[in-house]
């Protein structure tokens, strides 16, 4: 799922529809419009809307190309059903793409005789009453394909911006920062994959899913990596005995835990303590 900062985004794509007079559009993965400036569909789109067939084909046309962007992870330039110019750009944060910028519902036709032929042959076969289209082409602003590019170039820079400063986001980012947050602070309890999956109420396909970007290693090599971490600063800070630090850091026999620390740290849990202690004086 994909969330967003609807103030501040919608301030960015207004700045932008100022600039260019082009509509643009926010689409979450599920390929849906959720933000869009300026919210009305142009008057001609809006004709199609209206109808059911040509509606069908405006949502196929838009995921298609969101699936395109999906695949491809670069910004498109495509004809939607009924020949007009789309752009999308893919919103990606390094892992997947988390959402869409859409461009459209402009013509960057040379020969506008030829395409406005085209759009009534196209509306005959929807059915649309040939005078509402006539009257609606005038709605359809039309832009060289030099611009059109221009503005790819833009939106790319648009959409890295998006994603930099979270204006758009996955909704799983927030629940990954609370699982992150609870075993840093329960690590000498129950921290296990069946224990976090239990506290969040989620399944382990959507555990390891949300955690991937931040415990690449795996959950489980990333929970020890911590606990082994803050052993070595509960050695080093403080005078507990062995046993205690294996105990606070999760670690129910010692016995396990000193091999750990000695096959990650290449000492063993004692020796550490003593070097460490010496360094700082």
């Amino acid at each position: 799922m994909t969330a967003i900062d609807k103030e501040k985004l919608r301030e960015l794509i207004r700045a932008f529809y100022d600039l260019t007079h082009i509509r643009v559009a926010v689409y979450n993965t599920s390929f849906e419009e959720i933000l869009a400036y300026p919210e009305e569909y142009t008057p001609f789109c809006a004709m199609l809307r209206e109808n059911e067939a040509a509606c069908a084909g405006c949502v196929d046309s838009a995921a298609r190309m969101c699936q395109t962007c999906t695949a491809t992870h670069e910004t498109i330039i495509e004809k939607c059903h009924m020949g007009l110019t789309e752009l999308v750009a893919p919103l990606y944060n390094g892992v997947s793409v988390i959402g869409y910028i859409m461009l459209g519902q402009i013509a960057s036709e040379p020969d506008r005789d030829a395409f406005a032929h085209a759009l009534l042959k196209k509306g005959e076969e929807y059915g649309l009453d040939r005078e509402q289209v006539l009257e609606h082409m005038g709605s359809i602003h039309y832009y060289p394909i030099d611009q059109v590019l221009s503005s790819a170039r833009v939106v790319n820079a648009l959409a890295s911006y998006i994603v930099v400063t979270a204006l758009v986001y996955p909704t799983e980012t927030l629940l990954a920062q609370a699982v992150l947050e609870h075993i840093a602070r329960h690590l000498g309890e129950d921290v296990s994959i069946a224990a976090l999956c239990r506290e969040f109420s989620i399944s382990k396909s959507t555990l390891y899913r949300i955690m991937e970007p931040y415990a690449p290693e795996g959950i489980a090599s990333y929970i020890r990596r911590l606990r082994l971490n803050r052993a070595c600063e509960l050695l080093v800070h403080t005078d507990r005995s062995l046993s205690q630090i294996a105990e606070a850091v999760g670690y129910a026999d010692t016995g396990y835990f000193l091999r750990s620390f000695k096959k990650e740290l290449g000492m063993s849990a004692s020796v550490y303590r003593k070097q460490e202690k010496c360094s700082e004086t």
